[in-house]
């Protein structure tokens, strides 16, 4: 018998079907739910590209976070892409065979995107903190590989929570350590942010740390939504770092699921060291007492040739973290037109070198 699946746009889906799939599938996390997906779109430049799968009874089979963003390649072509942060997510409840079908029905709409579209390519970024997803290479590929992407794996640092503070401290390194004690020997108040006047203070450290790294800043309208809809809930928590009353770093953590995820940072240029250390440490001992089992601390870039980006990679690792999966997917459309700017691009990049 032969399964009738329709696409559907979000905003034809309701926002609690929507969630609802997110709280139970076992590929899904933070980043699948509405309000991240709403809070993707204040970004420039980003459009909702969002669909679920269902069935001929109308029940939701599956969902993906989608966005369609247009950027310029050095200033001059036009670039169109579609970008998933969080990837497919299934129902829990389908069989083996459903699940197959949903599978192939992903596989084949991927390509009429990119066409209707004029998108270049898709990138898919999923969640390794996403239940089903915590269990190695080779869960997070296969899935990506059934729903038709080619593999373009990375890696992120994670740290065990199934261990006492003592022992999760024991294994930071030295550095990391260090820097701990030398920021405690100036009194120091972290507080939570709650909102009001807690958001300008969080987006002018944003725009401070962003002038510093020369990169664009996100509109005060993302961290509103931060504010307003994940840390009222319980699903962020952002911490502020102050002396003689006056915040100088802040950090974001996301909590879903058993998972935490530094999700933002920020500090000012009078920081005297040891700022984002003090709140990485508080974050992590925050998140084990609610019970996660493992923080995530970002993407790695263990073979970066940029100092600011290998330094980057090194913070996040100095908290005992070790290498996992980063389930990544990538599509190129291949229409001419594409292959040759690919290719241009590429003698371009090349000539630069």
């Amino acid at each position: 018998m032969t399964t009738l699946f329709e696409i559907r746009q979000r905003a034809g889906i309701g926002r609690k079907s929507w969630d609802d799939l997110a709280a139970t599938s076992d590929e899904a996390w933070l980043w699948h739910l509405a309000d991240y997906v709403d809070a993707m779109l204040t970004w420039p430049r980003f459009r909702d590209a969002s669909f679920g799968v269902l069935d001929e009874t109308g029940r939701l089979l599956a969902t993906v976070p989608l966005y369609f963003c247009t950027r310029r390649l050095y200033g001059v072509v036009s670039h169109r892409y579609l970008y998933s942060q969080g990837g497919p997510a299934l129902a829990s409840h389908l069989s083996l065979e459903l699940r197959r079908c949903v599978l192939d029905t992903l596989r084949a709409q991927w390509g009429s995107l990119m066409s209707n579209l004029g998108a270049e390519r898709i990138e898919v970024r999923m969640s390794p903190l996403a239940p089903g997803l915590r269990h190695g290479a080779e869960a997070s590929t296969g899935l990506l590989a059934a729903a038709g992407f080619e593999d373009a794996q990375t890696q992120t640092w994670m740290v065990d929570l199934n261990r006492t503070p003592e022992a999760i401290r024991a294994g930071y390194f030295d550095g990391t350590r260090y820097e701990l004690r030398k920021a405690s020997r100036m009194p120091y108040t972290l507080r939570e942010g709650k909102g009001g006047r807690d958001i300008e203070t969080y987006y002018a450290l944003h725009c401070e740390t962003y002038a510093r790294t020369g990169a664009e800043v996100h509109p005060i309208d993302y961290f509103r939504m931060i504010f307003e809809r994940f840390v009222s809930k319980g699903m962020a928590r952002i911490l502020f770092f102050e002396r003689d009353g006056r915040a100088i770093a802040a950090q974001n953590t996301a909590i879903y699921k058993g998972g935490a995820y530094y999700w933002t940072g920020a500090s000012s240029n009078r920081k005297g060291g040891g700022e984002n250390r003090v709140l990485a440490d508080d974050q992590i001992m925050y998140a084990k007492e609610r019970g996660c089992t493992v923080y995530e601390t970002g993407e790695a870039f263990i073979h970066a040739t940029d100092a600011k980006e290998r330094g980057l990679s090194d913070f996040k690792r100095s908290f005992g973290a070790e290498l996992a999966p980063y389930p990544t997917g990538r599509l190129l459309s291949p229409a001419i037109r594409f292959r040759a700017m690919r290719a241009a691009r590429d003698l371009l990049q090349t000539s630069r070198k």
